[in-house]
């Protein structure tokens, strides 16, 4: 298709059904300080939520959840809980390539090779999100600013928002502050 008197417009996938293999991945964790149990070893876990928004090459979304983590050690195994979970969302999918971003910078690094998923002593989990990544064609995770508002400019609710709806926490104010790190 071209415009007048213009280059050819790309005709890009919009839909599932057009053959989603590309996705846009954002995730987001947030925890829960008032419900925690106590680990085997005695130390706290907090219950933890993720948020997870999916969208496909023209950057529409496609799907956003709210995904409820479990009782987790620290922020970080949340987080890995959550691009795990939008991985496996991604996939579910049809996707093979995923571009994800995050806010946990040491998170990024050792996903980028700057650092190791073992030194983030996350056990099982940096196993299994190595797992979920090799299964992909392309993988890609970028650092993003954290944004805490309720929805993003398109009125899709942001990863952050999802992630606290989950946990259980407060949703009501778009700028309040997650417990974090």
């Amino acid at each position: 298709m071209t415009p007048k008197g213009g280059r050819p417009t790309p005709v890009l996938p919009t839909s599932i059904s057009e053959g989603l293999t590309y996705v846009h991945l954002e995730t987001d964790a947030s925890l829960n300080e008032r419900r925690t149990q106590p680990a085997e070893d005695g130390s706290p876990l907090r219950f933890a939520g993720g948020g997870i928004v999916l969208r496909n090459i023209a950057m529409r979304p496609v799907r956003h959840e709210a995904v409820p983590l479990g009782f987790v050690r620290s922020a970080t195994e949340a987080e890995c809980l959550a691009l795990l979970a939008g991985i496996r969302m991604a996939r579910e999918l049809g996707a093979s390539t995923v571009r994800a971003r995050s806010d946990l910078v040491h998170l990024v690094e050792a996903l980028n090779g700057r650092g190791t998923l073992r030194s983030l002593n996350l056990g099982g989990v940096g196993d299994q999100l190595s797992e979920e990544i090799r299964k992909l064609r392309a993988f890609q995770i970028l650092w993003t600013s954290s944004h805490h508002g309720r929805t993003r400019g398109d009125g899709v609710p942001s990863a952050d928002f999802l992630a606290r709806l989950a946990a259980g926490l407060n949703t009501r104010s778009a700028t309040r502050r997650r417990h974090f790190l």
